[in-house]
């Protein structure tokens, strides 16, 4: 697979905005009005094989008016395709109302497939080309055209079949920073957001090109900015563990507390992203895995403070630690920006757990010491018989919709949720 890039696209375009033109789009120029009778099969096989000077046609759109299509065009393009096999396809233009793309491609060859060119025009005047592949044909060309073969949108990116052994694919050289997604870190969850909840934020463009990590601002407290990059909700500046072009670690601040939902905007350097909104719950519970997918074997350690694994599983009755975020407010207060350290805030909701389906006692639930955003919750195994040997636990807390599903070993087979 063969990838390239456009130059003259602003970003956005090639997803943004819904389409709605009153138009259709027709190549060669005698189109026919839709309650026109059909030609007949030998007329349509005769067209195909018409001279050069009559497929070789420009590109136009017709208005519909009172249900049927004007006969007259409206927009035509510049260029002429060069055959009536040439491959089409629609997309919005960024945040342009009632506009967007039209891709075409097209060759100079009249009625074989031969040296292919993709087009970039306005759909609402076809005269105005916005980019082609020829412009920079040594970096953008696309080799030879695969008639019928229409170019295809999708995920932010042109898609165009060749017939030179390569799928080309063409995307934004630079692209504008952008928040695609805002999740809770540890179980990699969408949807509401809780005041101190270490939340990852994924996109593009928002930070530097290699992970920066948390800094210390002053003793206890990680800094709010870094690398130029800041992440602000409702505009107030979250601390942050890491910053990375396409995912950021932030803590989220206390202040949003109490609000149906919250803004979140990236700040890189001089580029802001767009605002994306989250709604806001008391509680957000998620418990971290070992691998930072969200699921599988829990980030647990058992009472000598050694890896939970199933070569290493805790006998019933045992204690282990398991860590997680989005516990919302705590008593005392905990400043979002600070390392938890002594006097230890604890959650004001009540923190529950079950391991195998049975009832944990909770020992301590509350700031994880030299951590920001995370709470720790020391839960000794119940003794009780019949729970598999990996253990699914799961974090619950009122005010969250939700429950958070780890897993952890326990010898004799054991379940444990939080």
């Amino acid at each position: 697979m063969r990838h390239t890039l456009l130059g003259l696209i602003s970003v956005g375009s090639i997803f943004g905005s819904s389409l709605v033109l009153p138009l259709a789009v027709a190549s060669p120029a005698e189109s026919t009005p839709f309650d026109a009778p059909a030609p007949a099969d030998d007329a349509v096989s005769d067209s195909i094989h018409e001279p050069a000077h009559v497929q070789s046609d420009t590109v136009k759109a017709f208005r519909m008016t009172n249900g049927k299509f004007e006969t007259k065009p409206f927009s035509q393009s510049v260029f002429k395709p060069g055959m009536p096999l040439d491959g089409m396809a629609i997309s919005g233009d960024g945040s342009n109302s009632y506009s967007g793309i039209l891709w075409l491609t097209s060759t100079n060859v009249p009625d074989q497939n031969g040296p292919g060119t993709l087009h970039a025009v306005s759909a609402s005047n076809l005269s105005q080309e916005l980019w082609n592949s020829g412009m920079n044909a040594a970096r953008d060309g696309l080799g030879t055209l695969a008639k019928f073969a229409a170019p295809t949108v999708a995920n932010g990116k042109v898609y165009v079949p060749t017939f030179s052994n390569s799928l080309m694919v063409y995307g934004l050289i630079s692209q504008k920073a952008i928040i695609g997604q805002v999740v809770n870190l540890a179980s990699g969850l969408s949807g509401s957001i809780a005041p101190g909840e270490l939340v990852g934020v994924y996109g593009a463009g928002m930070g530097p090109a290699q992970t920066v990590p948390a800094q210390i601002a002053s003793p206890g407290r990680i800094s709010k900015s870094l690398a130029g990059t800041q992440v602000l909700f409702n505009n107030i500046a979250s601390p942050l563990v890491y910053a990375r072009a396409d995912q950021i670690a932030a803590v989220v601040p206390n202040a949003v507390a109490g609000q149906s939902s919250v803004s979140v905007q990236v700040v890189y350097k001089s580029q802001k992203t767009t605002i994306f909104r989250v709604p806001v719950a008391a509680t957000a519970p998620g418990l971290f895995t070992l691998d930072q997918s969200g699921k599988g074997a829990g980030a647990v350690l058992n009472r000598d403070m050694t890896i939970n694994t199933p070569e290493n599983p805790v006998p019933r009755g045992s204690v282990v630690v398991l860590f997680g975020t989005g516990q919302g407010k705590s008593d005392p207060d905990w400043a979002e920006d600070v390392l938890g350290a002594k006097p230890f805030p604890l959650p004001v909701s009540q923190v529950t757990v079950t391991i195998g389906g049975q009832p944990a006692d909770v020992l301590y639930a509350g700031a994880a010491p030299g951590m920001a955003g995370i709470f720790s919750i020391n839960v000794r195994v119940p003794s009780g018989q019949g729970a598999p040997s990996r253990s699914a636990c799961t974090t619950s807390m009122p005010g969250s919709a939700a429950a958070s599903v780890a897993t952890a070993a326990v010898s004799r087979s054991t379940a444990i949720t939080a």
